[in-house]
């Protein structure tokens, strides 16, 4: 049905994302009931089902791709952009930053609201 939707050239262009793709690649047989099970409908579909002249974009995305099989991400997806998670100065950047605007915020919220008690 995505597919079918995303072909319809009234509704692109189309951006379908897929949360977790480790899931739909996993290289473990043992999981028949899970999302594995899609792995060669998907792949069928995006080769048969679209084309160059469709303007549609897939999107997935994991913070486990050891636990999918490389092979099958390399034939579903074009293109692979690798974020690191953040080292500890800039993740101490982002926290400071974070609780500073949670203060103004709360702060502001509370002039806010007992404002209108003077």
């Amino acid at each position: 049905m995505i597919m079918t939707v995303a072909r319809d050239p009234t509704m692109q262009p189309v951006v379908i994302y897929v949360d977790e793709c480790e899931q739909f690649f996993s290289s473990s047989k043992k999981d028949k009931d899970g999302p594995s099970r899609f792995k060669k409908d998907l792949l069928t579909y995006k080769n048969n089902a679209l084309n160059s002249s469709h303007r549609v974009i897939l999107i997935g995305s994991t913070n486990r791709p050891e636990n999918g099989d490389i092979k099958d991400f390399r034939n579903f997806f074009d293109k692979f952009l690798y974020f690191p998670y953040p080292d500890y100065s800039s993740r101490l950047i982002l926290w400071k930053q974070y609780i500073s605007q949670q203060i103004r915020e709360g702060v502001m919220a509370s002039e806010k609201m007992f404002s209108g008690l003077w």
